[in-house]
């Protein structure tokens, strides 16, 4: 992907305005061309969840930034993973000896697309472990501003923030465990984007933190929780909504409507019936 330079300024160069419309309409179209180019190769179905959009700040107060004071390493099991070696994850093929381009990319066509692979080898990447207003209310301390958030078919999201310079950077943030963050770095490093002084903010015992508390109010939310029989249906990457898709095609009439709850880590759909 190309990104004109007129619309990006080099770093710390101030002399001209920052045209943050005209680069945003810049990578929402090269986003939108390749997720058409997916479409046409039978990648549809995932290629949904590719999107960017304007970020929309919310100036949270009083968040407790004390959990993003330290840095985590980078985890043993992403510096041990070879992106050269045959992986089943990436290659299906079992004659194949190691890990086949054409697998490798079109797991970069969804993971970490042109778009985002362009931007993070020009401006860098670091990685917030923390739900999406601690991520505001961190950068905006540091005085960098969100602008643009992409989407892609993971909890994770990556946001390119700036700060008054004009600088830019990319920030992998959206993680919902110590698994995922393996996942999406696994990727980053796949793509050969991956660098040893990688900035982790925060740590992903922080995140467990999240998911217990936002469980305890979920069973507040909906009291039906609380009361037996229930099924409870666990998923990830997205897949709530299939799930309760599901249940619901299963339930027929019998069901009754279905209560939401949404939060930065856990997310479900509870059908009462």
């Amino acid at each position: 992907m190309y990104i004109p330079a007129d619309l990006v300024p080099e770093r710390q160069h101030t002399s001209s305005p920052f045209r943050i419309e005209e680069l945003f309409e810049d990578l929402r179209f090269r986003t939108e061309e390749h997720v058409h180019c997916l479409e046409a190769v039978g990648m549809g179905e995932r290629a949904q969840g590719i999107r960017i959009e304007r970020f929309s700040r919310t100036h949270p107060s009083d968040v407790d930034l004390a959990p993003f004071q330290t840095k985590s390493p980078i985890p043993v099991d992403v510096m041990d993973f070879d992106p050269s070696e045959r992986n089943t994850l990436l290659t299906s093929c079992r004659s194949a000896q190691g890990n086949r381009p054409d697998d490798i990319q079109r797991v970069l066509d969804i993971r970490l697309y042109p778009v985002l692979r362009e931007l993070i080898e020009k401006w860098g990447l670091e990685v917030f472990l923390g739900s999406e207003r601690e991520f505001e209310a961190y950068y905006q301390s540091e005085r960098w501003e969100p602008i643009i958030k992409f989407h892609i078919p993971s909890a994770a999201k990556y946001y390119l923030v700036r700060d008054s310079r004009d600088n830019l950077k990319v920030v992998l943030s959206g993680l919902v465990g110590r698994e995922n963050l393996i996942a999406q770095l696994m990727t980053v490093k796949l793509a050969g984007l991956l660098r040893d002084d990688i900035s982790i903010i925060g740590d992903p015992g922080h995140l467990h933190d999240l998911a217990r508390d936002q469980v305890l109010l979920a069973l507040d939310t909906i009291p039906g929780l609380r009361h037996g029989p229930n099924a409870l249906i666990v998923a990830g990457c997205g897949l709530e909504e299939n799930a309760n898709a599901v249940a619901r095609k299963v339930l027929g009439d019998a069901a009754a409507p279905s209560q939401v709850f949404h939060q930065t880590i856990v997310s479900l759909t509870y059908t009462p019936v």
